[in-house]
């Protein structure tokens, strides 16, 4: 594949994914509260409900819709005289004038729900989700990743893990991580930049980063963390005021959100709403998590996207400065630390638990070290590669396909009923295939032929 330039490689990925995300949009149970949520906004002029009642513990029963999806909703709890969501207030207002627009066409969600759908995918999340990847391939660029490694280190990162479904489906931590990796790029880029461009797109990346935050509560500890190394590392007070200043607003934001809705800028909804998504530091909970995160046989990363442990391992051999290993050690370590210290782990539905997705990103950045090894574990290793790359974008395809269900959904249970075989049979056969095939490549390569 040609792929001559940073520029074309960087369209290719962008409108390929794009369309990729787009064949298979995602609904689901999470995906009705931010419908409710677009109508109350565009159509009511609030984000909270007013006409309801919670019919258990965890659900509400919504009586303003004529959406019958919408009915029924969860992560809503009563405040007062009202209902509000649990959620940070940022998916909503982002993707609230591309209903409003949908609406003023006489799309709504109560006459055409599938159609609003396709239309907020579509203008959002699949093209963000796309970006997202392709702005990886720049960072690795920036790092002196060679072009093609680079761009093959990108693919595997938007088409073998869980980014696939979650780019076709409106869901609030996808949309903030993919503003996060654009901030990231546009701080790397402007390291190479004019001055003025340079301020302005530390400027953008610094407002990105805060929406980020507004958008959803998992990425705080990692834009806490990548903040403090990005003005750590700009030197100058302009550059550091431009990445400061232009976080301010959407930040602010939150913490008016929360003082009007909640009563003080620290409070949140899922704090003032009983529901247990804060740090427990309970050792059981965090030992249960480790291994439903790693290693549990239907949602462990080892078994469903095998490839990001082998990129945890290119992570150890790459020859990076050590400056930026530490950074990206310390995010992969702050961020598996907070998900393990939660009670909860996300809806899984489409693999793997879900509060996990940030990791993804930061253990695709030791894919190049794999690519690239020439030593003499290199057949295992390419074997190895091959295979995982394999087994994880099957799975991501399968996650797309399934799209996410439920809290407790096992993937394979279901995929196997789908593909027509046994579940015992479908790990082996296609654990199987994949090692077949890895081996062939492997040998071939070691052979002195050209790989396809």
């Amino acid at each position: 594949m040609g792929i001559g330039s940073d520029r074309r490689a960087f369209w290719v990925l962008f409108m390929s994914l794009w369309a990729l995300y787009a064949a298979i949009p995602q609904r689901g149970p999470e995906v009705s509260l931010i419908g409710a949520e677009l109508e109350n906004i565009v159509e009511r002029g609030r984000l909270h409900f007013v006409q309801g009642e919670m019919i258990g513990p965890d659900r509400f029963l919504n009586t303003e819709t004529r959406t019958e999806s919408f009915r029924v909703l969860y992560n809503v709890y009563p405040a007062g005289d009202v209902f509000r969501v649990n959620h940070g207030p940022g998916l909503f207002l982002i993707a609230a004038p591309i209903y409003a627009a949908s609406a003023a066409l006489g799309f709504r969600f109560e006459t055409h729900e599938s159609v609003v759908w396709w239309i907020l995918t579509l203008a959002l999340t699949t093209p963000l989700g796309a970006i997202a990847v392709a702005c990886f391939f720049l960072i690795l660029v920036g790092w002196g990743v060679e072009r093609r490694t680079a761009f093959w280190s990108a693919l595997a990162f938007g088409v073998a893990s869980p980014w696939w479904a979650g780019s076709a489906l409106l869901n609030q931590d996808n949309v903030a991580l993919a503003l996060l990796l654009v901030a990231a790029a546009l701080l790397e880029g402007a390291r190479d930049s004019g001055a003025r461009r340079a301020l302005a797109a530390r400027g953008l990346a610094g407002f990105l980063a805060g929406l980020s935050v507004l958008t959803s509560y998992l990425v705080v500890p990692l834009v806490a963390g990548l903040v403090v190394f990005w003005v750590i590392r700009d030197r100058g007070p302009k550059a550091r005021a431009a990445l400061v200043l232009g976080g301010l607003p959407p930040v602010l934001a939150l913490a008016a959100y929360h003082t009007l809705a909640f009563g003080a800028p620290w409070r949140t909804g899922y704090r003032e709403g009983g529901v247990l998504n804060y740090p427990q530091f309970n050792l059981g909970n965090s030992v249960e998590k480790l291994h439903f995160y790693l290693t549990h046989p239907e949602y462990g990363l080892v078994f469903f996207f095998p490839l990001f442990v082998l990129g945890a391992y290119g992570l150890l051999r790459t020859q990076w400065p050590l400056k930026r290993l530490l950074v990206i050690g310390s995010l992969v370590l702050i961020h598996f630390l907070f998900i393990l210290s939660i009670e909860h782990h996300g809806s899984v539905g489409y693999g793997i638990g879900r509060f996990f997705l940030p990791l993804f990103p930061l253990l695709a950045l030791g894919f190049p070290a794999i690519m690239d090894y020439a030593g003499p574990r290199a057949f295992i290793l390419r074997t190895l590669l091959v295979a995982s790359v394999i087994v994880s974008v099957f799975h991501a395809w399968a996650g797309a396909w399934y799209g996410l269900q439920g809290v407790m959904e096992p993937l394979l249970a279901n995929m196997s009923q789908r593909l027509g075989l046994e579940l015992p049979l479908l790990y082996p056969l296609l654990y199987l295939l994949a090692v077949i095939l890895g081996l062939a490549v492997a040998a071939r390569q070691r052979a002195g032929q050209p790989v396809a």
